[in-house]
């Protein structure tokens, strides 16, 4: 009876022990209760007596060097390292060990970091944003990070070069890139730092691959080096002021819908495209004709930084050989259009009123051989996001037209 009596006693004993599935038993006086993190986020552990591990889950980015949290603890009982203290984390796990008095349990705490939620790459020159000094960058880019939240990310053109990865979660990269340069002093167009790397070769395979584009003002020029676009099909005109801005009396802005003039001389979608919703219009007369146009740029003074395709000047130098007449005014255009896979969505303000269109500002440009994503230049001398005299009329449109052409790819 005795016999019996002890055997029930061990067996009762035995449950009272939590055993691990690694072998290792876990007395009731070092089981942790609970184990968290406050600093930098605040994070709750998962426990798993059985198999003497805990999981805790961080957002992506988390400083990982120094994780300071809590640990619930039966009485008497320490543990080590001291979360409370401070733990470094960068390796992705660390073991604590639980004592109490001649007891101890060893639990692997690992870090389970979040999946990057980076969809808009803001990229440029300066090596932080805080390093950018051109205003009408800056400030474009911190609209962006406002308006998209911890899907937008500033990245250097070294930070791609030293890790390609960077781009990966990336469903589009938007480049607004402004400089100024004179050629009557012998002074050329150049992009920012690092643009034509081994970053270059990064964002042309993301691209390839099916990233998508938003290039504006001289990040324009951009589609050339990544090879979509022959120079002699590239842009016409890349204005560059190499001083103040230039006093105008005008709204300045684009036009892009038909059925103010003769059939089909703009794309009939484009009056519904998503790239002109919730923009303010504003009604213009030229050589008889009244039209809806978009302005972004109030009357003042203007850098007038245009990257543009005029038409007209392509078939001078042979790069278009259709010839515009009265019975087909957009021949030049359309010819563009089929040799570039793309869509002219805007010109000038003031083009087409009457002879067809001549200037391309905004250009839709689609997927195409070994380029499966799409892209979107914006290069109107009225886009501006920083204004010299400090005039705000029309920013609404900026903004909005670059939030349509971003939305696009970005949800």
């Amino acid at each position: 009876m005795k016999k019996l009596i002890l055997i029930a006693i061990s067996a009762l004993f035995l449950a009272l022990v939590l055993t691990s599935c690694g072998g290792e038993t876990i007395e009731p006086d070092t089981a942790l209760t609970s184990f968290n993190i406050t600093t930098p986020v605040a994070a709750t552990g998962i426990i798993d007596q059985a198999a003497n591990t805990i999981t805790i889950n961080v957002p992506f980015g988390t400083d990982l060097s120094n994780l300071v949290g809590s640990a619930g603890l039966p009485t008497g009982a320490t543990i080590a390292p001291d979360i409370t203290a401070g733990v470094d984390f960068s390796s992705l796990s660390v073991d604590f060990t639980v004592k109490n008095e001649d007891a101890s349990t060893v639990y692997k705490a690992t870090i389970v970091v979040g999946e990057n939620p980076l969809r808009l790459a803001l990229v440029g020159g300066p090596a932080t944003l805080d390093d950018i000094t051109n205003m009408e960058v800056k400030k474009a880019y911190e609209w962006a990070l406002t308006e998209y939240g911890n899907k937008a990310g500033y990245l250097s053109f070294a930070d791609i070069e030293a890790d390609p990865s960077s781009i990966s979660t990336a469903t589009a990269i938007w480049f607004h890139y402004h400089t100024t340069w004179d050629d009557g002093n012998g002074e050329s167009f150049a992009l920012p730092s690092g643009a034509e790397g081994s970053a270059l070769q990064t964002i042309t395979d993301w691209y390839k691959a099916g990233g998508n584009l938003v290039l504006t003002t001289h990040g324009v020029p951009y589609l050339m080096n990544l090879g979509r676009v022959s120079s002699d099909l590239g842009p016409t005109v890349i204005a560059g002021n190499p001083g103040l801005a230039e006093q105008n009396p005008d709204d300045w802005g684009f036009s892009y819908q038909e059925g103010f003039f003769e059939s089909g001389q703009f794309q009939s979608d484009n009056k519904d495209n998503a790239l002109f919703g919730n923009l303010t219009t504003k009604d213009v007369t030229f050589e008889g004709v009244t039209y809806p146009a978009i302005m972004l740029s109030a009357p003042g003074d203007k850098k007038d930084d245009a990257v543009l395709w005029d038409f007209n000047v392509m078939v001078d130098n042979g790069a278009l050989t259709s010839m515009k007449g009265a019975d087909d005014p957009n021949a030049a255009k359309d010819e563009f259009q089929t040799k570039t896979s793309s869509i002219v969505r805007a010109s000038f303000e003031w083009d087409p009123a009457a002879n067809g269109i001549e200037l391309a500002t905004i250009i839709e440009w689609l997927p195409s051989g070994d380029y499966q994503g799409t892209a979107i230049s914006i290069g109107p001398g009225a886009y501006e996001w920083d204004r010299v005299d400090g005039a705000t009329m029309w920013l609404d449109n900026v903004s909005q037209l670059t939030k349509n052409a971003i939305d696009l790819f970005v949800e």
